[in-house]
């Protein structure tokens, strides 16, 4: 199994997500990669095994440019072929996992080159975000793939209703939310909420955090703080 990350390896989600499906495949056996450009030893942190990691070295921002695109297709290829090589005995069935970019899903071609005659190639499309650049992703590219994957519930039915010719499997990622909400704070201890995110990006619903604020203290006090302040980074409330 090869998940590109074609952002990189950044802290977020996606990263938490990736490196949780490494750790469960090769805990059964199953030889599992990240393809990421940059630093692939950051990945290490996670704790995956090593050589999981796979760098693809100093890659501009991926986008259907034909120099920069084709820079992508020969990393990809060079790194599956090499992680193929690696490996002690050789596997039928390859399944390249792109996401986050539209344009991941069109490297898909570049790997057909790098297997044998008797291995099968699966490609999935991944979505982390409930939002429509992934389900028209899943819906125009479906030609290209074999399944669609959604992180959640609600994932998986939007891309089931944008891609109905396309199988729609559900991965959930690493959050493990509880049946039952945890037991509330003694009275009289501070309570702290804490966000780390794109405070700039609606599908991290970073205003939550005023507005929790809000309905817990009187007066309500929220101060988003950023290395590099925006506007949307000032101290405010859901009254601003």
């Amino acid at each position: 199994m090869f998940i590109l990350l074609p952002h990189g390896p950044v802290v977020g989600g996606v990263t938490t997500w990736a490196t949780g499906l490494v750790h469960t495949h090769t805990a059964a056996g199953a030889p599992a990669f990240i393809l990421t450009p940059g630093d692939a030893a950051v990945l290490n942190q996670y704790g995956i095994p090593p050589g999981a990691a796979r760098p693809l070295g100093a890659l501009p921002k991926l986008s259907c440019e034909p120099a920069v695109f084709g820079q992508w297709s020969a990393a990809c290829a060079a790194a599956v072929r090499t992680c193929l090589e690696d490996l002690p005995e050789p596997i039928e069935r390859v399944l390249f996992l792109p996401q986050q970019l539209g344009e991941a899903v069109s490297l898909t071609p570049a790997i057909p080159q790098t297997l044998t005659n008797r291995q099968e190639l699966r490609v999935a499309w991944v979505s982390h975000s409930p939002i429509a650049y992934n389900d028209r992703v899943a819906s125009v590219l479906s030609p290209w793939l074999d399944a669609g994957v959604g992180v959640s519930h609600e994932i998986t039915s939007r891309l089931s209703q944008a891609a109905t010719d396309l199988p729609v499997h559900p991965l959930l990622n690493a959050v493990d939310v509880p049946a039952t909400p945890p037991a509330p704070p003694c009275l009289g201890d501070r309570l702290r909420l804490l966000s780390v995110g794109r405070i700039e990006h609606e599908a991290k619903r970073v205003l939550a955090l005023p507005r929790l604020s809000e309905a817990l203290c009187r007066p309500p006090r929220c101060a988003p703080c950023s290395p590099n302040p925006t506007p949307l980074c000032r101290p405010r409330t859901t009254r601003d």
